[in-house]
């Protein structure tokens, strides 16, 4: 089944768990948190491509996110602004493209965006790239394309960032991406910008990787090229420190004729929960470490994350103030259903409203829509600001049918008709189909070209055959 990361990333990510190296060229996102710090060469590996979840067709019914529909929010209302369709997937169900169109309140839908992916036959994701529609040339744009290739075992190898040239009508080089393993770990990954004078990749930006016999990240080291010296001059570094297979300190230094201290965070367990996160920052003048932030965990007895404080040092009065706080609520599947995030307010010395997030989910426990709202300090009162709904559908072909073209619906996308080709004496009735598996339309076997009369949106074109077997059609109505 496919899944949704929105719930997480969202919950991640609402907790601020993820922070940036103020090194703007740094590859990745580095997390302050012993859960994701453990898996930080993966985690790092995955945003930069990764491999694709597939999806088991060993059930006769396979439920697929379809398509998701986005509302901006002006006030206490919500306008439909934005909808994503997948137009495609290849025989193992794997996303291959989609159709972005965006809503005028006026004058309805209007320009397209469309995002393509290929992939191998293993299930890895080779291509993808982005073909926004122009609606001067009334046609599609080619915009850089991303490329990846994957070590036999599946993970990635090279990543690739392509610009299209409009003088040569090709793709050229832009960024490339090395991954380095050694007894499979990931012991480097060098960045290389291309050089259109001289016509080759030159070195850009490196980070070298030091585990334990267990795999456990010991050191990251941070490198650019200095072209002058024509070597790698190193400006950053990580160390990172366990206790039990715990994370319990990761240090920071920065190069100023070698390695200074610059920011260390400590964490605390109860069990093997964290519990607590200070942040400290070096004083080069005094030669010890200072107190900076600190946040604070609560957990359900499920091991759900409930509740965070954070805190801010203040030095001058020698006591910690209030920062910001996050609440979260699940259901009984352990999903996350609520999340309310306030900051302190000085100026009234109590907590107010910040955003608001809710999470439904719908009878097949899939993510069917997302709320966020945010507080408007100068009316006192919430404001919508996003709304995504989602749509799934029910696989019920099988592999055999999908990979046997017997019969065809063009165009797809569609307007005002479509056509049916195949073995019309192979047919006995063509019929269309909403989400929900309602039979709105149905017409004889003998109609090769229909008329549709269809609101834009997604349907099914199931077509039932001689040989008793029935043939289902995804068809995108504009």
């Amino acid at each position: 089944m496919e899944k949704l990361l929105l719930t997480l990333s969202l919950a991640v990510f609402s907790l601020g768990l993820f922070a940036q190296s103020q090194d703007e060229t740094r590859l990745f996102y580095t997390s302050n948190n012993p859960v994701l710090l453990q898996s930080y060469i993966q985690n790092a590996i995955q945003q930069e491509g990764g491999t694709t979840p597939t999806v088991s067709l060993g059930s006769p019914n396979t439920w697929l996110h379809d398509s998701t529909y986005a509302y901006t929010g002006i006030g206490d209302t919500w306008n439909l602004a934005s909808r994503t369709m997948v137009v495609a997937r290849n025989t193992e169900n794997l996303w291959l493209s989609s159709l972005v169109h965006f809503h005028d309140p006026v004058n309805g839908w209007y320009e397209r965006d469309s995002l393509v992916t290929r992939y191998y036959p293993d299930g890895v994701r080779d291509e993808y790239f982005s073909m926004p529609w122009n609606s001067t040339t009334n046609n599609w744009e080619v915009v850089p394309g991303e490329y990846q290739n994957f070590y036999p075992t599946g993970e990635q190898e090279e990543y690739r960032l392509r610009i299209w040239n409009y003088n040569t009508n090709e793709y050229g080089f832009g960024v490339r991406i090395k991954y380095i393993r050694v007894n499979n770990q990931l012991s480097e990954t060098i960045r290389y910008d291309w050089e259109f004078a001289s016509s080759s990749w030159i070195n850009s930006y490196r980070e070298t990787y030091i585990h334990d016999t267990d795999g456990k990240l010991l050191e990251l080291v941070a490198q650019l090229w200095d072209n002058d010296q024509d070597e790698w001059i190193s400006n950053y570094r990580e160390t990172f420190n366990y206790q039990n297979d715990l994370l319990i300190s990761k240090i920071e230094h920065s190069n100023d004729n070698g390695w200074v201290y610059e920011r260390r965070i400590n964490y605390d367990y109860e069990g093997n929960l964290l519990k607590n996160l200070t942040e400290e920052r070096w004083d080069a003048v005094l030669f010890e470490w200072k107190d900076y932030s600190r946040e604070a965990y609560t957990y359900s007895p499920g091991g759900n994350l409930i509740y965070v404080l954070r805190e801010s040092w203040v030095p001058t009065n020698g006591i910690w103030i209030n920062d910001n706080e996050e609440n979260y609520n699940y259901n009984i599947n352990n999903e996350i259903t609520y999340h309310l995030g306030k900051e302190w307010d000085t100026d009234v010395n109590d907590w107010v409203n910040v955003k608001e997030e809710t999470f439904s989910y719908n009878s097949i426990g899939e993510l069917g829509e997302y709320e966020r709202i945010v507080w408007d300090t100068d009316t006192d009162a919430w404001d919508n600001d996003l709304k995504e709904v989602y749509f799934w559908n029910q696989l019920t072909v099988s592999t055999e049918d999908l990979e046997k073209e017997i019969f065809s619906v063009s165009p797809n996308p569609a307007s005002n008709f479509i056509r049916i080709q195949g073995e019309q004496n192979n047919i006995q009735k063509i019929q269309c189909l909403n989400l929900s598996g309602q039979i709105i339309n149905e017409w004889e076997s003998t109609q090769t070209e229909i008329t549709l009369n269809l609101n834009s949106g997604i349907y099914f074109i199931r077509i039932l055959g001689s040989d008793n077997k029935i043939y289902t059609k995804k068809l995108i109505v504009l």
